[in-house]
């Protein structure tokens, strides 16, 4: 081999050496990573400081964001079902929580489940209100700057269901060693955020800091009105399905928003902090579907970021 040929082909093997050596190190981990509870690694209960509850491992996921990596976030997906005939300001009167939900893998990260409907029936708070024959199917599709959710419910009951909703809670879990982020609250009214503070002092009408409802859901309110029966809400503008919050950390601001066209119902304690939607559906009658669908969204910016991203996206 003359010498002009082998120092090319030296190169090429180097560069393929380089190449199989350096592939799957070189691969970037993903920005927002999604974990069911009941799988949690210990590095997440070194975070929480304990190990995840049983309503936790039942229903909630775990998420982290490679742009805060000494934190976590959570999300009850759905949390429970309510319905503003059974919404009261006592402490989770109304709830029918989810339980047992058993989290398979979906697509690149994701996550999915399809069960029937189970609930708590130790619950003190909802002595009285039978669940009825539904199943509900979930799915969690993480991507670079937003988490996509999908929700399905079908009646199999023999009865027509009243409107309903999905209570979905998302929010930062700070836990036992977690970085101390600091956090400020936000709704969208009018294409505007506004502080959520003020909403949920003033307008608080249910357990979960529940103070107000979107469009969607005043004509929820309007329905049991026509049906004889007037929810316990407080007169208020209309929301847009949006709540957020603004993070800042290590010098740098971050905006985390949880968005729907499907809302009826924001909530949310400013002190956790979280923030939730309901997502609503009905009346559905036997064997009816709903879907409903959200957005969480996970970015490096503030809220003018958000929302030029939300405007983006309904596009």
């Amino acid at each position: 081999m003359k010498i002009n040929q082998f120092f090319p082909l030296m190169a090429i093997m180097s560069l393929l050496l380089v190449g199989l050596l350096n592939g799957p190190a070189a691969a970037e981990e993903p920005s927002l990573r999604v974990t069911p509870c009941a799988q949690a690694t210990p590095k997440h209960i070194k975070l929480l400081g304990r190990d995840p509850n049983q309503l936790e491992r039942e229903q909630s996921l775990f998420v982290e964001w490679s742009k805060i990596p000494n934190t976590l976030f959570k999300m009850n997906f759905p949390e429970a079902i309510i319905s503003l005939r059974r919404l009261r300001s006592s402490s989770a009167a109304g709830f029918v929580y989810v339980r047992e939900l058993q989290m398979g893998p979906h697509g690149t990260g994701g996550w999915k489940f399809d069960v029937p409907l189970k609930t708590d029936p130790d619950n003190p708070a909802s002595v009285g209100i039978t669940p009825y024959p539904c199943r509900i199917c979930g799915w969690i599709t993480p991507a670079e700057d937003h988490i996509d959710l999908r929700l399905q419910f079908t009646n199999q009951s023999q009865q027509t269901l009243e409107p309903q909703s999905l209570f979905v809670c998302t929010g930062q879990n700070l836990g036992a060693t977690a970085d101390r982020v600091i956090t400020s609250d936000y709704f969208m009214s009018d294409g505007k955020f506004l502080p959520w503070g003020p909403q949920e002092s003033k307008f608080e009408f249910a357990p979960a800091r529940i103070a107000a409802l979107t469009e969607k859901g005043w004509q929820q309110y309007k329905w049991f009105e026509d049906q004889g029966y007037t929810p316990p809400v407080k007169p208020h503008p209309a929301a847009d399905g949006c709540r957020a919050a603004t993070i800042k950390n290590d010098g740098k601001e971050y905006v985390v928003g949880f968005a729907s066209d499907d809302a009826v119902i924001l909530g949310g304690k400013s002190s956790n902090p979280c923030q939730d939607l309901s997502l609503g559906f009905g009346p559905l009658k036997p064997g009816e579907s709903a879907e409903v669908r959200a957005t969480w969204w996970f970015i490096e910016g503030d809220l003018d970021d958000l929302l030029a991203r939300l405007k983006v996206s309904n596009n």
